[in-house]
C-alpha cells in the first residue's frame, strides 16, 4: 500500500490582499504560456518572493493549475511519484490511476514506464494547465531529477511546468534555453525596484517613510523582499522620527547579520505567550491546530495561528481553509536557533511529541524524522523495523537506505529484521558487495535471540528470517556467477526447509533452475524451473512464476528451438496484457521476457521490432538495479544498432553498460562478461587491434571446463583468431566448444559453432570440409529460421554461402540468407524476397488464421498485420488469400 499523503503539500498559498503589484514579472510568466515553451524557472535565494510571485500569477486564473510543495521526503522516487499523481489529479481525477495501482504492488515498476503511461493519459485530451513545483532545491536524488527530465522531454502539449527553487536544478536547461523553450526569472528580476519599495513600505506595511529613507533601505537590502519585510516589522514599533532615522542609518551588514538582528527586534516585541508558541512550534515543517496543541500542551493552537497570520509574522497558509501553515523558512531557522540557545533541553521532548502525533496519524516518514531529531534511537528503530518490509515491497528503497544509514550502525546490526531488509535493499539496488555483511549481522542477531527461549510467534518469525537469509545469499551467489555454490547450497536448503513454505521454496527452485541453466545442466534446469512455476503459482507469487516461465523459454532457445521459445514469451506478454493488470504490465520481471523475445527477433533479422522489445526490456528492468537485465539488454541493443548500421549508437550502448556495471560495483564475472561483449563489438566494427588487446588478457584452454561466460569468451577468442588469419590456433578451441555444446544438447550454440568451424576450414583452404560443416549448420538452422548467426560473420560467410548455393545446398534458405546480406535472392522466384516477419505472417495465413488471430499470435496490432499482408500480396502478385495460398504452394515458399 502507499503511505498516507499530506494534502497540505497540494495547496497553493492563498493570495494576500496587501501584495505589491509586479506587472512586469507577471508578463514574463505569461510569456511562458505561449506555444513552444515547456518550462518556467523562478530561481533565487531565500526571501526573494518566488512563491508569492507565482502564487499571485496563478490566482489570476489564466490557466487551470495544480501545486506541489516539495520537502526532503520527496527525494524518494516512489513518494515523489505518489505526490505528483495526487497533484495532477487536482486537474483530472482520472489521471495516474495506473501509477496508483502500481504503487500498491510489492515491486514498483520503473518510474519512466509509469511516467510514460501518465504522459499518454494526459496527452489524450484535457485543458491547458500549469504544474507548479515549489522548493525544488530540496531534491538531491538523481533518480527524481531523471524522472522530471523525462517528463520535460515528453511534456504533453497542454501542460506547462513551473519550478521555484533556490538553485538551478540539474535539468537540461541549456538545451531548453537554446531551443527557446525556457522562461527564466532570477534574483535580479525579483528584487523590488525603488517604486515597488515605496508601495510595499508605505502602502502595504502602513509606514510613512520619506523617499530618501526608502531609497536607503532599498539600497541596503538590494531590493531583497524578506529584508524589507523584516525592516518594516521593526519600523512599525518605532514611534519617533529620530528612532526611525537612527534605525535606517544603522541598518547595514550582510543579509544573515541583518536578519539575525531584525528577528531579535521582531521576536522581542511579541507578548511572552506568542514568543513561547513560536519557539515550541519552530521545530515543525508544517503546523496545524492539533499538532500545535500536542507540542504546547494548550488548546488555543488555532487562535494563535490565526493571530500570527493576521500579523503577517512570516506565517504562510498551506490551504484555503487556514488549517495548515508553515513558517517562512528563514524565520523558522532562526526560531530554532533561538530555541536551541535558550532552551536546549526542551528540543528533544518537542520532537518526541511531534513523532508520537505523526505516528498516530499514520505519517511514518515524519514520525521517523522527529524521532531521530529527538535522538530517540529506540523509537526510530522500532518505526524502521515495523515499516522496512512494506518499504521494500513498495520500492521505497532510497528512503529505507537513508533511514538505516541514519541509525547507529550497531543498532541496525543487532536487529535481524533490519539487517535482512537492509540486505534486500542493497541487493535490489545493485550494491552486491555490501549484502553479505548484512546477512552475517542478521545471523548473529538471530543466534543471540535464540539463546533465550523465544515465544511461539518469535520462533516462527526467526525461522522465516533464517529462510530469507539463505535465500538472499543464494541469489547473491548466482549474481556473482558462483554457480557451483549456488546449486549445492540451494539443494541443501531445500532438503532442510519445511514443505509448508511454498513462497521461499518457489524462489529457491527458481534460483536453482537459473544456475543449472547457466552451468549447462539443462535437464535439471527444466525440472527445477517447472517446480518453481508450480510453487510460485501456489504461493500467489505471479511475478516469480512469470520469470520461471521465461527461463524455460531460454532453455528451449539454448536447445535450438527458437520458435517455441518465442511463442512462450509471446503468450506471457499477451496474457499479461489481457489479464495481468497494470501492475504486472509494468513489472520489472517482464523486462526479461521482452529481452528474450527481442533476442529471437534479432536472430530472425526483424531488427526494428527487436529493438522496440529490447528498449522496453531495459526500461522495465534498469531502474530496479537488475544487473542481469542491464548486461543482456545493452549487449543486445549494441548488436541491434550495429546490425542497422548505427555504429555510434552501438558504442554508446556498450559504454553505458560499462558505466552501469562500474557504478554498481558488479562482481568480476559480470565485468569480464561485459569486456567480452566490448571485444565482440570491436570485431563487428573492424577494430581488430582493440579486440587483440582484449584477447591477450584472456586465458582459455581447450581442456578447460567452459561455463556460460567461459564459452562466450572462448567463442569471441575464436573470432579474434580468425580475424588474425590464424585458423590453426582456432580449430582446437572450436572442437572443444562443439563437443561440449553437443554433449549438453545445446543445439542453438551448435549452429553458431559449426558456422565458425566452416569459416576456419575455409580459411585453411579446405572447401569441402567447410561446406560439410556449413551444411550441417544449415540443416539445424533452417527449421527455426536462423539468420543473424550467419549474417553477423560478414563477408567470409557470404562468400561461403554463395559456394554452397552453387552446389545446390538448401537453395531456398540460402537465398533468404544472401538476401539478408543485401544480395539478390536468385533462388526465390520473386521480384522482391519476403522478409522474415512476412514469412511468419504468410505461414499463419496458410494455416487459416484470421487477421486478429495473427495479431494475437505475433503480439502486434491488426493494422500492422494488414500492412504485412498488403506487402505480401504485392510481392506474390495476388489480390486475396486464396491466391496467396496457391502461389505460396506453387513456389514452395514455406
Amino acid at each position: 500500500m502507499v503511505a498516507p499523503l499530506l494534502t497540505t503539500k497540494l495547496y497553493i498559498p492563498p493570495l494576500r490582499s496587501n501584495l505589491v503589484p509586479r506587472l512586469h514579472l507577471i508578463e514574463q510568466l505569461d510569456e511562458g504560456l505561449r506555444p513552444g515553451h515547456r518550462l518556467t524557472i523562478v530561481s533565487a535565494p531565500a526571501g526573494f518572493g518566488k512563491t508569492t510571485l507565482v502564487s499571485e500569477w496563478l490566482h489570476q486564473g489564466k490557466w487551470p493549475f495544480t501545486w506541489l510543495s516539495l520537502d526532503d521526503g520527496d527525494n524518494d522516487s516512489t513518494r515523489f511519484l505518489a505526490y505528483l499523481v495526487a497533484a495532477l489529479q487536482e486537474i483530472d481525477g482520472n489521471w495516474g490511476r495506473v501509477i496508483q495501482a502500481a504503487l500498491c504492488a510489492p515491486q514498483l515498476p520503473p518510474p519512466t514506464v509509469l511516467l510514460a503511461a501518465l504522459i499518454n493519459e494526459i496527452a489524450t485530451g484535457g485543458p491547458d494547465f500549469i504544474l507548479a513545483l515549489d522548493d525544488y532545491h530540496v531534491i538531491v536524488t538523481p533518480s527524481v531529477h531523471d524522472m522530471l527530465a523525462f517528463l520535460l522531454d515528453n511534456l504533453p502539449p497542454q501542460m506547462h511546468l513551473v519550478i521555484m527553487s533556490r538553485a538551478d536544478p540539474p535539468l537540461p536547461l541549456s538545451r531548453l534555453r537554446a531551443h527557446g523553450e525556457l522562461i527564466e526569472i532570477r534574483a535580479d528580476a525579483l528584487r523590488l525596484t525603488a517604486e515597488e519599495a515605496v508601495v510595499f513600505l508605505n502602502e502595504v506595511m502602513g509606514l510613512n517613510l520619506t523617499s530618501q529613507q526608502i531609497v536607503k533601505l532599498e539600497a541596503r537590502t538590494e531590493g531583497w523582499v524578506a529584508g524589507l519585510q523584516l525592516a518594516a516589522l521593526s519600523l512599525q514599533g518605532l514611534r519617533h522620527g529620530e528612532d526611525i532615522v537612527s534605525f535606517i542609518e544603522a541598518f547595514a551588514g550582510s543579509h544573515r547579520y541583518v536578519m539575525d538582528y531584525l528577528i531579535e527586534e521582531v521576536f522581542n516585541r511579541q507578548p511572552p505567550r506568542i514568543q513561547e508558541f513560536l519557539l515550541q512550534t519552530s521545530i515543525l515543517d508544517r503546523l496545524c491546530r492539533p499538532l500545535c496543541d500536542a507540542l504546547t500542551g494548550q488548546t488555543n493552537g488555532q487562535e494563535m495561528l490565526e493571530r500570527l497570520d493576521r500579523a503577517n509574522l512570516f506565517l504562510v497558509p498551506l490551504d484555503h481553509h487556514r488549517r495548515w501553515y508553515r513558517y517562512h523558512h528563514l524565520f523558522a531557522d532562526l526560531l530554532r536557533d533561538r530555541l536551541q540557545q535558550t532552551r536546549p533541553d526542551a528540543v528533544p521532548a518537542l520532537h518526541q511529541q511531534a513523532s508520537e502525533w505523526y505516528e498516530r496519524e499514520g505519517l511514518v516518514a515524519e514520525a521517523f524524522h522527529h524521532a531521530l531529531a529527538a535522538n530517540d534511537i529506540e523509537r526510530a528503530t522500532c518505526l524502521a523495523e515495523d515499516n522496512a518490509r512494506h518499504m521494500v515491497r513498495r520500492g521505497e528503497l532510497t528512503t529505507l537506505l537513508r533511514w538505516l544509514s541514519a541509525l547507529p550502525e550497531e543498532v541496525v546490526r543487532s536487529r535481524p529484521r533490519l539487517s535482512v531488509n537492509y540486505a534486500w535493499a542493497l541487493l535490489m539496488t545493485g550494491r552486491a558487495d555490501a549484502v553479505e555483511p548484512s546477512l552475517q549481522d542478521a545471523e548473529k542477531a538471530l543466534a543471540r535471540r535464540a539463546a533465550s527461549p523465544p515465544m511461539a510467534d518469535e520462533e516462527r518469525e526467526f525461522a522465516a528470517l533464517r529462510g530469507e537469509v539463505a535465500l538472499t545469499r543464494l541469489f547473491l551467489a548466482r549474481m556473482r556467477d558462483d554457480l557451483g555454490r549456488t546449486i549445492e547450497r540451494s539443494q541443501q536448503t531445500l532438503e532442510q526447509m519445511s514443505e509448508e513454505n511454498p513462497f521461499v521454496r518457489g524462489l529457491l527452485h527458481l534460483n536453482l533452475g537459473i544456475a543449472f541453466r547457466r552451468s549447462g545442466e539443462l535437464a535439471k534446469a527444466a525440472h527445477a524451473l517447472a517446480e518453481a512455476v508450480s510453487l510460485c503459482q501456489a504461493a500467489g507469487n505471479t511475478l516469480a512464476a512469470m520469470i520461471a516461465t521465461n527461463n524455460l523459454a531460454w532453455l528451449y532457445e539454448i536447445q535450438g528451438q527458437l520458435r517455441r521459445a518465442a511463442e512462450i514469451r509471446r503468450q506471457v506478454l499477451q496474457s499479461t496484457e489481457e489479464c495481468g493488470g497494470p501492475v504486472m504490465r509494468y513489472s520489472p520481471g517482464l523486462g526479461v521476457v521482452h529481452l528474450g523475445l527481442a533476442h529471437s527477433l534479432y536472430e530472425w533479422n526483424e531488427l526494428e521490432v527487436a529493438e522496440q522489445h529490447a528498449q522496453e526490456g531495459i526500461a522495465l528492468g534498469e531502474p530496479g538495479g537488475y544487473v542481469g537485465v542491464l548486461v543482456n539488454g545493452y549487449r543486445l541493443l549494441a548488436r541491434l544498432r550495429q546490425a542497422r548500421g548505427d555504429v555510434r549508437g552501438a558504442l554508446a550502448a556498450i559504454h553505458k553498460l560499462e558505466r552501469a556495471v562500474r557504478q554498481r560495483n558488479a562482481p568480476q564475472a559480470i565485468r569480464d562478461e561485459v569486456a567480452a561483449y566490448q571485444a565482440e563489438l570491436w570485431l563487428a566494427q573492424g577494430n581488430v587491434e582493440a579486440a587483440i588487446q582484449w584477447a591477450e588478457g584472456v586465458e582459455v584452454s581447450p581442456d578447460d571446463h567452459l561455463d556460460t561466460l567461459g564459452e562466450f569468451k572462448a567463442i569471441t577468442l575464436v573470432r579474434v583468431l580468425l580475424a588474425q588469419a590464424k585458423p590453426g590456433e582456432a580449430e582446437p578451441l572450436i572442437d572443444r566448444l562443439l563437443q561440449a555444446a553437443e554433449s549438453e544438447g545445446r543445439m542453438g550454440k551448435v549452429v553458431e559453432i559449426l558456422a565458425l568451424h566452416a569459416l576456419a576450414r575455409q580459411a585453411h583452404g579446405d572447401t569441402d570440409g567447410a561446406l560439410a560443416s556449413l551444411k550441417r549448420a544449415l540443416t539445424l538452422a533452417e527449421p527455426e529460421g536462423y539468420v543473424r548467426t550467419f549474417v553477423d560473420e560478414d563477408a567470409p560467410m557470404a562468400a561461403l554461402l554463395r559456394q554452397a548455393l552453387a552446389r545446390g545446398i538448401a537453395p531456398h534458405y540460402l537465398s533468404r540468407l544472401l538476401a539478408a546480406f543485401g544480395e539478390p535472392a536468385a533462388a526465390q522466384p520473386l521480384p522482391e524476397p519476403l522478409t522474415g516477419r512476412e514469412l511468419e505472417v504468410l505461414r499463419l495465413i496458410v494455416a487459416g488464421l484470421t487477421n486478429q488471430e495473427i495479431a494475437d499470435q505475433l503480439v502486434i496490432s491488426v493494422a500492422t498485420v494488414k500492412r504485412h499482408i498488403t506487402n505480401i500480396y504485392g510481392k506474390l502478385g495476388v489480390s486475396h488469400r486464396t491466391q496467396a495460398v496457391a502461389r505460396t504452394q506453387e513456389l514452395d515458399l514455406l
